[in-house]
């Protein structure tokens, strides 16, 4: 799939200039099924006539087209989610599988946001994220190994955000990173394998055990001592300064 051409496609359709995309979900991650598809991430500057307009625009595009799963948030709100040291747009900056940059700001983006975000806004957001897929593993009749793997990794990247850490995005190295116990570990590796092996909907066997293991180490991580790291002011104030200018840029 040329991906490249599929964002322009979206941008004659839809009014906005495309500045970053990078693939994320499970591509990004490392345990990628045989027929995952491509989750296209990044965010976008308002057109001058559209920003300058007092009507109000959609500030996030969305199309799901088959294998082609786009999003992308205006610039606007992707610095206010990064003010709050969202961890989705973190992962975002950081992808290693990018599709295009028309950002002139980004290494300095980059810098800014890696110095000063709140390593504990980190932590409580993966947590959430982990929680909210226990509930859904608890809800579903379906249990997946994707479900589990995304309930795991949440739990993993908080536990390395606790520590004041940035969680690695491959999986393989997140594993590495953490200090959680072997039997984890293992039930870790083992859907990670299975996962890039199966399709996207396999469900996972035995629920109920898999299930108290994911509680019980949800409920240790849920219980550690904070890192309290990061300058949110200093963030914001960088942020400000280089939306600034890329709207200068674009704007004049």
């Amino acid at each position: 799939m040329n991906i490249q051409a599929e964002i322009q496609q979206v941008f004659s359709i839809h009014s906005g200039i495309p500045l970053f995309y990078i693939e994320s979900g499970s591509r990004l991650w490392g345990f990628e099924s045989p027929d995952s598809d491509f989750d296209v991430r990044g965010f976008h500057l308002q057109t001058k006539n559209t920003y300058f307009d007092y009507r109000r625009p959609l500030d996030v595009i969305e199309q799901n087209d088959g294998l082609f799963d786009f999003v992308s948030f205006d610039l606007d709100k992707m610095f206010n989610l990064l003010a709050g040291s969202n961890p989705n747009c973190l992962e975002w900056l950081r992808g290693h599988l990018q599709y295009l940059d028309n950002l002139p700001e980004l290494e300095r983006l980059r810098e800014s946001v890696f110095s000063f975000y709140e390593s504990k806004a980190l932590y409580h957001h993966y947590l959430s994220l982990a929680r909210n897929n226990i509930q859904r593993m608890e809800q579903d009749t379906k249990f997946t190994y994707k479900t589990v793997l995304y309930c795991l990794r949440g739990i993993l990247s908080s536990e390395v955000s606790a520590r004041g850490e940035l969680p690695p995005l491959l999986i393989t190295d997140l594993i590495e990173c953490s200090h959680l116990g072997e039997d984890i570990i293992v039930l870790i590796q083992d859907c990670v394998e299975k996962k890039k092996n199966l399709l996207e909907k396999t469900e996972i066997p035995n629920k109920t055990q898999v299930l108290q293991s994911i509680h019980n180490v949800f409920e240790s991580v849920n219980s550690l001592p904070i890192a309290q790291k990061g300058q949110p002011e200093k963030l914001r104030a960088e942020l400000s300064a280089i939306a600034i200018k890329i709207k200068e840029n674009h704007y004049g």
